[in-house]
């Protein structure tokens, strides 16, 4: 099986080319772009002991996360290390990057070091048989490029407007966990966990009598043996949650939650 290499390690002994990979999650043609993109390689007479495989799973070119900065970091450092590499392939210019300066930065750095790219999904070949890029091949990267980078605003539009929209039908966006008091049912909506929600309660009862300060009730809770998610309580966490007021009274303009407390008891604890 042939696995990724690791970001942090830089191999230089018989390699001659890099394959490029780069998927945003886990299982998101992994298998399907190696293939093709060290079909390509073999087709030009490479083996696969002179083929460095470069790509982390999870590497996101819309973010621009650290994962997807150290994959085309490790491309550089290995053209710069060996200069024995003398193409790098990919299956899709989307696939090295989604912003257009990052790829011209790519583009313009291998040609500076006379690198070949070859690009299958787009049939693309950066340099002529002298080593030269061809006019026509810039003008149709710079292409591909804004079409790339375009798709790319297309699509956090897209992703924005999903979350918009769920929000309001009280849908779960992922990330991180839900609001403590909710969980989330099999079709992704938002419910009321009953033990959560019972905690909440008590703190916004206790809070609304007048008989605690924050940090009392934080250390009131903890003498009761509650646990916020393997946590103990503190003044800061109780804060948060009162500040959350409208989302479980259910009236939050933003994230449509299912009411776990009184618009009464919640408006009683506002500052």
């Amino acid at each position: 099986m042939v696995k990724f290499a690791p970001s942090n390690q830089i191999v230089t002994n018989m390699i001659k080319a890099i394959a490029l990979i780069r998927t945003s999650t886990i299982q998101q043609e992994i298998e399907s772009q190696k293939e093709q993109v060290l079909e390509m390689c073999y087709s030009d007479g490479l083996t696969i002991d002179e083929v460095e495989i470069v790509g982390q799973q999870g590497a996101s070119a819309i973010k621009v996360d650290e994962i997807y900065q150290q994959n085309i970091q490790m491309v550089y450092d290995l053209i710069n290390s060996n200069h024995q590499i003398k193409c790098v392939y990919a299956w899709a210019i989307d696939r090295i990057g989604r912003k257009e300066s990052i790829l011209h930065n790519f583009r313009e750095f291998l040609v500076s070091k006379g690198v070949q790219l070859k690009i299958k999904a787009n049939n693309l070949v950066l340099l002529d048989e002298n080593g030269k890029e061809d006019f026509g091949v810039k003008l149709q990267f710079s292409l591909y490029a804004t079409l790339a980078s375009a798709e790319m605003e297309n699509k956090k539009e897209r992703f924005k407007r999903a979350r918009e929209r769920n929000n309001k039908e009280g849908k779960y966006n992922g990330g991180k966990m839900p609001l403590y008091g909710y969980g989330v049912d099999n079709k992704g909506y938002f419910v009321e966990n009953p033990e959560e929600s019972a905690i909440v309660k008590e703190i916004y009862t206790e809070y609304a009598s007048g008989k605690y300060s924050i940090v009392q009730l934080a250390r009131e809770m903890n003498e009761r043996g509650y646990i916020r998610r393997g946590k103990r309580f503190t003044g800061e966490v109780i804060k948060v949650w009162l500040n959350y007021w409208e989302c479980y009274c259910g009236k939050s303009e933003h994230i449509k939650y299912p009411p776990i407390i009184s618009v009464r008891l919640a408006e009683s604890v506002r500052d």
